[in-house]
This record gives structure tokens, sequence and C-alpha cells, in this order.
């Protein structure tokens, strides 16, 4: 997965459990690296998208869908439902400082691959 070069994220591990071809159900998506980020719970690897959202999802949309859907989310955090509402308010008062705490957790958990 390709992250813009702005964002200060080494890409993540994504894990995608569930049939590649026409799910039927929404699939479970996790982070299997931790990220610092408002729409990532770094506990359970829980991620809030778009496409997977209850009503949203349908057996047409392909991985490469969520894949891309992941990316965009990674680079445009939904601030309007944020998992951690923390590092969501830290986005809008203090960028700077949120990108920090990106960068340390880049650092301590996705240097490793």
């Amino acid at each position: 997965m390709d992250c813009s070069d702005s964002y200060p994220f080494k890409a993540p591990k994504v894990k995608v459990s569930g049939a590649p071809m026409a799910v039927q159900r929404v699939p479970l998506v996790l982070f299997k690296t931790r990220i610092y980020h408002p729409n990532v719970d770094y506990e359970s690897g829980e991620v809030c998208l778009s496409l997977t959202r209850e009503g949203s999802w349908k057996p047409t949309i392909k991985v490469a869908d969520l894949i891309e859907d992941i990316a965009h989310l990674i680079d445009n955090p939904n601030l309007d439902t944020p998992l951690i509402e923390s590092a969501a308010k830290l986005y809008t008062s203090n960028r700077q400082e949120y990108d920090a705490n990106a960068k340390e957790w880049t650092k301590l958990y996705a240097q490793t691959y």
C-alpha cells in the first residue's frame, strides 16, 4: 500500500479477513502495525472505514477497493468519526505535534519489516 510522501507513516501492514472474491459479509480489516491515527485503534488494530460501515458494504466491492479506501483514510483522517478522540483533537489543534507523534510511532512499530 502506498501512502503519500507527506504522511509521516511508513505504509502499515493490514490484514483483511474474508474471501477475496464476492464477499457476502463485511470483511474484518485490522492494522497489524500500530500507528498513531484518529481512525485506527492502536490496541485492537480496528479501523473505521467508510466501505465497511453498516449499510455501506456490497459484495461487489473488491479487496483493491478496500486497500484504496485505507490509503485514502491514512492520508485524510475522518475527524467526524474518530476511534481515538485524543489523536483527532491533536490533528486539528496542533498538526506539528500530531505528525511528531506519528513519526515516533513509526520509529517504534513500523521499522521492523
